[in-house]
């Protein structure tokens, strides 16, 4: 069968094969690959989101999945949807078991019966209801709505989804919702939260990720990009309207009118902390 494609030699690191074994074999339902850049995660992806539709998975072997399926797979917007997440896919995906793929619908329609649907975040919410799935892969950070609505396309057959992004936008629904309860407290077992650094992807020099990691020109933006860490708010000013919306709405202790002053971000912002520098009245 297709001797030398890539959907038969495709080698995963250590870290994507956790991936897809928490995502294919144990069916865990939230399973989030928050990594650094060059981590590999567009390729786990597409090679999950393949192995989904096909049944099988030659990186598991054993593994078995019913087919037909239907799948979706959800990029930022819809330039990346084209240039990234669909070339992905592509590469992923055998010729010969390709039935059509309609442009105008943005559907690929394999042989076996199984549908995978190309979306991008930019297109609203509205655009993702009516459609069910076994299964979804978001190519980088999603929007909230968008997310939640996905969610519920997966409700009717029982469906998971994986996630696999680099956090440079530090959303604060993903930090309450996703990174808190599934990695750093560990107390939900239906989220599967996955990092680690850029060193992690064997094929990269590490003269090349030096020289990467001296170039950037922050301490946060460094361990974002190169050490897959989560920093909230990274990348939108502290009074960016959501961002400070996000923040009144994380605060432990209710914040009263008058009361704040600023509401800084870095390093003291990671993982639990929001600072918050109060006036106090004389």
């Amino acid at each position: 069968m297709y001797e030398g494609h890539p959907f038969l030699t495709w080698e995963p690191f250590q870290h994507q094969q956790a991936m897809l074994e928490a995502s294919l074999v144990r069916k865990q339902k939230h399973v989030w690959g928050i990594g650094p850049n060059r981590w590999g995660k567009s390729d786990l992806g597409a090679y999950a989101t393949a192995s989904r539709a096909f049944g099988i998975c030659p990186a598991l072997p054993g593994w078995r999945a019913t087919t037909p399926a239907k799948i979706g797979c959800v990029a930022l917007d819809f330039k990346m949807s084209k240039r990234v997440t669909e070339e992905k896919l592509f590469k992923f995906l055998p010729g010969e078991e390709i039935r059509r793929f309609r442009q105008d619908e943005r559907r690929i329609y394999l042989r076996n019966g199984s549908t995978i649907d190309l979306y991008s975040c930019d297109s609203g919410r509205e655009k993702f209801q009516g459609v069910d799935w076994d299964y979804v892969w978001f190519d980088e950070e999603p929007v909230e709505d968008v997310w939640t609505e996905c969610m519920a396309r997966l409700i009717d057959r029982g469906g998971t989804e994986l996630v696999t992004m680099t956090p440079v936008s530090g959303l604060a629904w993903i930090h309450q919702r996703i990174y808190m309860p599934g990695f750093v407290e560990r107390t939900d077992p239906a989220i599967g939260v996955f990092s680690g650094t850029m060193r992690d992807n064997k094929i990269l020099g590490e003269e090349e990720i030096a020289q990467f990691e001296r170039d950037l020109p922050s301490e946060d933006e460094r361990q974002i990009r190169v050490y897959g860490k989560f920093i909230l708010f990274f990348g939108r000013g502290a009074f960016d309207r959501v961002a400070l919306q996000e923040a009144l709405e994380t605060c432990a202790e209710p914040l009263w009118t008058g009361d704040l002053e600023a509401i800084t971000h870095g390093p003291h912002t990671r993982d639990r902390t929001i600072e918050v520098e109060r006036k106090v009245s004389p």
